[in-house]
């Protein structure tokens, strides 16, 4: 019941700490979490159109801005599905965001 909203990992590494990124590489490499210091990591199943489901590793943050007209709006600890594909072909878009966020925006 927790939103979950997807972002391509290109995107997603670029705002990780340096610790985050040692244990997101850990988890695509032994798809399970790391025994330690695994705070803010779950793994959710899932599945796409053209693509075989799996064990999607989740991430959560300690916050993320939402910027609406004409209100920027704060949410507390969403959590980042990151996905090792792009989300687009074209590249147009980076995240597919929860819907669920956007009726907390409004």
């Amino acid at each position: 019941g927790i939103p979950v909203s997807v972002v391509w990992e290109e995107a997603a590494l670029e705002g990780m700490t340096p610790l985050q990124r040692r244990q997101y590489e850990e988890i695509k490499e032994t798809n399970v979490l790391p025994e330690e210091n695994a705070d803010g990591w779950y793994m959710i199943p899932y599945h796409t159109v053209g693509r075989q489901g799996g064990l999607l590793p989740v991430l959560t943050i300690s916050r993320m801005y939402l910027q609406t007209e004409p209100r920027e709006v704060l949410i507390a600890k969403p959590r980042l599905g990151i996905c090792p594909h792009p989300l687009s072909a074209s590249g147009a878009y980076q995240m597919i965001l929860s819907p669920k966020l956007m009726e907390q925006a409004r």
